[in-house]
């Protein structure tokens, strides 16, 4: 008998258990750092993974622009969706920085800013799931700015394309540099001959 009831107990705080993780960690997580919903939204706005710096950081910043918009037209429903793609972004963006030819201090600076919009866009997708929890974009939209702005700073030239560009340039560059060296070049084949009728 006692058995039998100790072994309904534990069914009954195992069941007890999984709705408190379900009810607990379901709502908040997926906001961030999604899952299989987050995958679901990447092919819905048609972007993939990023391959460079700029244009994390374009993404991230017309992401916020989408969210901060649906707020102040009150639509909610619109800022939902982008709000649970904005975790993969920032963590594409942070291994893009980690990687770029930038100093210590702009990586720490661009990884403390990661960190807080991590936290930032999070407090407002709690809230969208549950009006005790979280934030009301309003109330975090100035450190969301200041923190997508201090990245830009810290990433300089990278944030807008200046690695690409500047590849771009050199290569440019080279092309009109070779293509005057063989102008030079015929342009001295030509005059030696006329040299050399003076000298005659």
């Amino acid at each position: 008998m006692i058995s039998r009831f100790a072994g309904f107990a534990a069914a009954a705080m195992f069941a007890c258990s999984l709705a408190g993780c379900t009810d607990g960690e379901s709502t908040p997580k997926p906001p961030v750092m999604g899952g299989g919903h987050d995958h679901g939204h990447d092919h819905g706005h048609g972007q993939g993974h990023p391959e460079t710096l700029a244009g994390a950081y374009a993404q991230v910043t017309a992401l916020r622009d989408t969210v901060r918009d649906a707020f102040k037209e009150g639509d909610a429903d619109a800022a939902h969706g982008p709000l649970h793609d904005v975790g993969h972004l920032l963590e594409d963006l942070q291994v893009l920085a980690d990687k770029a030819e930038l100093s210590d201090e702009a990586k720490a600076t661009i990884k403390t800013n990661v960190d807080t919009l991590f936290e930032s866009f999070g407090a407002v997708d709690d809230k969208m799931h549950d009006p005790e929890e979280g934030s009301d974009y309003s109330e975090v939209s100035e450190k969301i700015d200041a923190a997508i702005a201090a990245i830009g700073t810290a990433a300089g030239p990278l944030a807008e394309g200046g690695e690409h560009d500047h590849g771009h340039d050199d290569h440019e560059d080279g092309d009109h540099d070779h293509d005057g060296e063989h102008k030079d070049d015929d342009h001295d084949h030509d005059e030696k001959p006329s040299a050399g009728e003076k000298k005659e």
